[in-house]
């Protein structure tokens, strides 16, 4: 009889090979979005293992995003998204110490590449959804819910205009951290001023519609200057209480 730690160290080995294998798969074009996998005992006979193996791997498979499925049908492969860090992202800014700071300065590394990228790929049309996504958000000044989510759909243009996939679907999955970063930083009236932030805003989308990279850097980082300044207030207040708390004197 093997010894359990023995078994244990087994299973998981054959999980990851199973995993490993079917990941190649997905990769390297054998299997497409859409398709269904052979049945669990099918697979249990292609990799000579269990059935109990075969269901683990496809549960690790699901959580990196690259298989869907439910009870009664067979595992789908899907386009690989940005679902598997959408809770990483959620979790570190309001769990984790300085995450709050560490979600403006992802953002701002991320953005100042990425609105060059926009200015280098942007059509006619992406100019004019860009002017009027800033036309909403200026109407929005007084609305806290609508400002944060055109505040989030303007951005979220620049990265879709910008055209990487992988950065795009790092921005996709920060989309819930990002918009409680950006209630926050909003709910801090004393140091934010919408009027200020819209102007900002405006000149990103100048500086875009002039095809000029280096003014659309610059004007990304002259945007992110008072929002990192607020965060590092709002983390020093974070440091002195509870988070919740923290965020209740915030908003106050």
């Amino acid at each position: 009889m093997p010894e359990p730690r023995k078994a244990h160290t087994t299973t998981r080995r054959l999980v990851d090979q199973v995993a490993s294998s079917l990941s190649r798969m997905v990769a390297d074009g054998s299997l497409q979005p859409g398709d269904q996998l052979p049945s669990e005992q099918a697979l249990a006979e292609r990799f000579a293992v269990s059935k109990p193996v075969v269901r683990e791997a496809l549960r690790h498979l699901t959580a990196m995003g690259l298989v869907k499925g439910g009870r009664g049908r067979r595992a789908e492969v899907q386009a690989l998204g940005a679902e598997p860090l959408e809770a990483y992202f959620g979790m570190a800014v309001q769990s984790t110490p300085g995450g709050l700071l560490e979600t403006v300065q992802l953002r701002r590394a991320l953005e100042e590449y990425m609105v060059q990228l926009a200015v280098v790929n942007a059509a006619e049309a992406d100019i004019a959804r860009l002017k009027f996504a800033v036309g909403v958000l200026g109407a929005a000044a007084d609305l806290t819910d609508e400002w944060i989510q055109a505040d989030l759909r303007f951005h979220s243009m620049i990265a879709e205009i910008a055209g990487n996939r992988l950065l795009a679907n790092i921005f996709s999955a920060a989309h819930g951290a990002i918009a409680e970063m950006i209630r926050v930083i909003t709910a801090n009236h004393q140091d934010f001023e919408k009027s200020a932030s819209l102007r900002r805003h405006e000149a990103i989308y100048k500086a875009i519609a002039e095809r000029d990279a280096e003014s659309a850097r610059k004007a990304m980082s002259i945007h992110f200057d008072p929002v990192e300044a607020i965060a590092r207030t709002v983390e020093r207040r974070r440091e002195e209480m509870p988070w919740s708390d923290a965020l209740r004197v915030v908003a106050s």
